[in-house]
């Protein structure tokens, strides 16, 4: 996406003062098809997708592994809030410090080769630490903002889609039940996701809930609470940091979004490009385009992309 005249002068204002060189990099190409493309057709398809899942695995590090050769430099450093340790053969990926700002959940797709030439420098230390360490180093500036789930939407990421011509996922069509009986209409399958209870219209003594979304029949399918619970999901795409035999070698977290809190489980494969993962108790709103994060303690062992 475009960088503003405004935070490129940023960014060379705050390299002068750290005596660092600024390379700015135009990589529209790849964000476009790799992020944003990505983002719309996922979410025609009747998935909830995570951009910044692809972002990091597409566009940031591989592109900054790539400029870090061309540079000759020994590492590429991240201001993600994650560790990563010394593990034999390849480094470990780890939660950060400050859990409620640990990012490990989305570096999981990144190749383990470009996290053996990574540094997180701020992966030992708190949001707190760091605005305190900024202020007395005078750079406050660049930490005052938290940063946005998606950076690249302002606003309801509903108008994102419009303003991208994704109309076809906002065709009118039926709210039906599991067995085809229809309770009302939705105004598009890219307005709704697995679990969410808000927004549909049909009155019922207990809440309504989304079940699943059927882009080929542009059918929203709703049911109670109890029709959400899941007892497994199949999981594709999967990166791997550390060996299979290691990862299914006993139960390990398996976390099915960004602030879950995670669920024991155990992996079984599926076959040589997919693993069931089976959870010890039921969870609720397993959601296709999602991606689910297997943790063993603090230790990422890799994840992939929920697919059923």
């Amino acid at each position: 996406m475009e960088i503003s005249p405004a935070g490129v002068e940023k960014a060379r204002e705050l390299a002068a003062l750290l005596g660092v060189r600024l390379h700015v990099l135009n990589v529209d190409a790849v964000f476009q098809k790799d992020v944003v493309d990505y983002l719309i057709q996922n979410y025609a398809a009747g998935l909830t997708p995570n951009p910044c899942v692809r972002c990091n695995a597409l566009v940031k590090f591989r592109l900054g592994d790539r400029l870090r050769k061309e540079l000759g430099l020994g590492c590429f450093a991240t201001g993600h809030y994650a560790r990563l340790l010394d593990g034999g053969m390849h480094k470990r990926l780890m939660k950060g410090v400050d859990l409620q700002k640990d990012q490990s959940y989305f570096l999981h797709q990144v190749p383990i080769e470009f996290l053996d030439n990574t540094i997180f420098p701020l992966g030992n230390l708190t949001k707190q630490q760091v605005r305190e360490l900024a202020v007395f180093h005078g750079i406050e500036g660049v930490v005052s903002l938290e940063s946005q789930d998606v950076c690249f939407i302002s606003g309801d990421y509903r108008e994102f889609l419009m303003s991208r011509a994704a109309v076809f996922a906002f065709q009118p069509g039926d709210v039906v039940t599991a067995d085809g009986v229809v309770l009302g209409r939705h105004s598009g399958i890219a307005g709704y996701t697995i679990g969410q209870r808000h927004g549909l219209g049909i009155p019922d003594a207990t809440p309504y809930y989304v079940l699943s979304i059927e882009a080929a029949t542009n059918r929203v399918i709703v049911g109670k609470k109890e029709d959400l619970m899941r007892g497994f999901c199949v999981v594709r795409s999967i990166n791997w940091l550390v060996s299979f035999e290691e990862a299914v070698s006993m139960p390990c977290e398996v976390r099915l979004r960004y602030r879950h809190k995670g669920v024991s489980a155990r992996l079984e494969p599926a076959d040589s490009h997919e693993i069931t993962v089976l959870f010890d108790e039921p969870v609720m709103a397993v959601t296709p385009g999602q991606f689910a994060v297997f943790y063993r303690g603090e230790q990422v062992l890799g994840g992939g992309e929920i697919c059923g």
